[in-house]
């Protein structure tokens, strides 16, 4: 397994970005934050679109990669071109590395072959098979791997949809990134190419947890078989 990126979700508003930044700074392997955004959803998890761009801003002028996790609505309007204002133009000039949509129903839409680096998240595996021509036709599709439906639940891993470049998340965090890096290393050759996602598990009573990251690192930094 090449493991070409670890990705970090859920950065918020209580967030140290300076701090953050000089954790990264650690990692042998290339770090994305990524920012949860949602129309409906109040959490401390999803922020204003100005605090996104914000610290996205300050991200990428250190040179570290970023990406905006569109959920429930915010990712049907983007992939039907209902998106307008600061939202549409920021996705349109690309400031953001990747673009996630956290819907699988948006797979349904052909639609979504038309925007690059966006990743759809399966966690139906009928819903995949149905829309597996969809997904296997097109190199700007990817999907990320997450049993637990984005609940941060740690279940086995599936075996990688074939022709496409497949992501695995759901449950990993600093006490078993290790074991689920083994497990992934087991379920492909030493040649393919992926990336681990985390979000639940490097939070702390809601809050992105610094010391989790810095956990995460360490033990990925010490792991020899990426």
């Amino acid at each position: 397994m090449i493991l070409e990126k670890i990705v970090f979700t859920g950065i918020d508003t209580y967030t140290d970005v300076q701090k953050l930044i000089d954790i990264i700074k650690t990692s042998k392997i290339p770090i994305e934050i990524a920012f949860l955004y949602s129309e409906t959803k109040k959490a401390i998890r999803y922020m204003e679109l100005s605090e996104i761009l914000k610290r996205n801003n300050i991200l990428q002028n250190n040179r570290i990669s970023t990406a905006i996790h569109l959920c429930g609505i915010a990712s049907t309007n983007y992939l039907k071109d209902h998106t307008s204002g600061l939202l549409y133009s920021n996705l349109k000039n690309k400031v953001f590395s990747t673009i996630q949509c956290n819907n699988i129903k948006v797979l349904r839409h052909e639609l979504a072959i038309k925007h690059p680096k966006i990743l759809h998240i399966p966690y139906n595996r009928n819903i995949l098979k149905e829309c597996n021509n969809i997904i296997t036709s097109y190199n700007n599709i990817s999907i990320l791997q997450d049993r637990s439906g984005g609940k941060g639940i740690s279940n086995d891993f599936l075996p990688p949809v074939m022709n496409v470049k497949n992501g695995f998340a759901g449950g990993i965090g600093p006490d078993n990134v290790v074991e689920k890096l083994e497990e992934i290393n087991n379920l492909v050759d030493k040649y393919y190419v992926t990336w681990i996602d985390m979000e639940n598990n490097v939070r702390t009573e809601d809050k992105f947890d610094l010391n989790k990251i810095q956990q995460v690192i360490e033990k990925v930094n010490n792991y020899g078989k990426i």
